[in-house]
């Protein structure tokens, strides 16, 4: 019998060892299963729409290596998909558009003719709160309005593409900050990394579900008609009741069964049931932004220069200006740790780094800042001629002389 690690010469474990033993791997197993069931400790090898996960390659270098020099097949059109995600969403979305622009759903926009869908929506929603009141007026908007509420094929899509602008961003500024370890000096811990990359996986694949609900809302007919010009009439006319209660009443027999029916279309959409699905990680990352705020706030007055004397409190006029970047560091770290998509947060630690350590150091974070802008140090078409920012244009010069 072979000895035990570290005990010389042939010994027969007891049965209290051998109780211990299992014990011992009963523990290392149960402890590895929850691990891995934590998502945070190990990534998954898919995306949670069941694609090929980026997050599961390895550490910071290899999963920016991926994107930027793919070599499996498999690499490449994973690359391909990412770099290619915002470019398939927008044409699916301008097909959206031109669906629903001769059933009158663009009237609710200035440029009906080559108004964005996205515009469409934003607008939507800004009137929506307000919609008795906007209906009552009768104008061309006004109707424009009306058909929105009333076609099931504006409401259908409106929940299908609810929340794409900010996924487009997370996967756009993710794949900003990894590819900028290996095209330029940002860098970022292999921890660090894995979480950026899951947040990419998992936006990417909200997105790739939104892609194949509209192409499937695309291809058939399942609003029918389009909204009768009396069926807006009755609308406007509902709006117009004097009473709030009977306008509230007129208003609700009208438009509740249209909006039971796009309830129950949508929820059979896969994207709008993977939002579900993901719903405590979608909460989470937004609750992290808002706490990432806070410390936005916060920095803004530490970093002497950024506000009016007269804004910042006194306690932080008297201290040194030290002190300030200190605790300007510790704010800036502890709000990326939060939100590492946060451009102004990289840039307030680009600039702490740049008082209290050497421009070597800083330099990482302003490139990252300037990749998250979409400016890169080493190519000029990315901002020779046009407006930047003072921050963008402080940032890139720091890059450019940090040697």
């Amino acid at each position: 019998m072979e000895a035990p690690l570290g005990v010389r010469g042939p010994v027969v474990p007891s049965l209290n060892f051998q109780k211990e033993a299992l014990s011992q791997r009963a523990l290392t197993a149960t402890l590895w299963f929850f691990l891995t069931l934590s998502g945070a400790a190990f990534a998954q090898e898919k995306a949670p729409d069941g694609r090929p996960s980026l997050a599961w390659r390895g550490g910071a270098q290899e999963l920016s290596r991926v994107l930027v020099r793919p070599r499996t097949p498999e690499e490449k059109l994973l690359a391909a998909d990412l770099f290619g995600l915002e470019a398939a969403v927008m044409l699916r979305l301008s097909l959206a558009a031109r669906e629903l622009r001769p059933r009158g759903c663009m009237a609710l926009i200035e440029d009906a003719e080559s108004g964005r869908f996205l515009e469409l929506t934003q607008r939507y929603e800004e009137l929506y709160q307000r919609s008795s009141t906007e209906l009552a007026v009768g104008d061309e908007r006004a109707r424009g309005l009306g058909v929105c509420l009333l076609d099931s094929a504006f409401g259908v899509r409106y929940r299908a593409v609810k929340g794409v602008s900010g996924e487009l961003t997370e996967v756009r500024r993710g794949l900003a900050i990894l590819v900028a370890t290996q095209v330029g000096y940002a860098s970022l811990s292999d921890e660090e990394a894995l979480l950026i990359a899951q947040r990419v996986d998992r936006s990417a694949a909200l997105l790739r579900s939104m892609m194949l609900d509209l192409d499937l809302l695309g291809a058939s007919d399942f609003a029918g008609e389009p909204v009768s010009t009396l069926a807006v009439d009755e609308l406007i006319k509902a709006a117009r009741k004097r009473g709030q209660e009977e306008r509230k009443r007129a208003l609700s027999a009208l438009l509740s069964p249209v909006e039971a029916v796009i309830q129950r279309m949508a929820g059979s959409l896969s994207g709008v049931r993977l939002r579900a699905a993901l719903s405590a990680d979608l909460a989470s990352r937004e609750a992290a932004r808002a706490r990432a705020a806070l410390h936005l706030e916060e920095l803004a007055r530490l970093v002497p220069g950024r506000l009016p004397e007269k804004e910042v409190p006194v306690e932080v006029l008297t201290m040194k200006k030290q002190e300030r970047f200190e605790l300007a560091m510790r704010h800036a770290a502890a709000g990326l740790s939060e939100d590492p998509f946060s451009p102004e947060l990289c840039f307030y630690m680009a600039l702490s780094t740049d008082w209290l350590v050497d421009r070597v150091r800083s330099r990482s974070w302003f490139d990252r800042f300037l990749a998250l802008k979409g400016v890169r140090a080493h190519d000029h078409r990315t901002y020779q001629g046009k407006e930047l920012s003072e921050d963008v244009q402080f940032a890139l010069d720091a890059v450019q002389s940090a040697g």
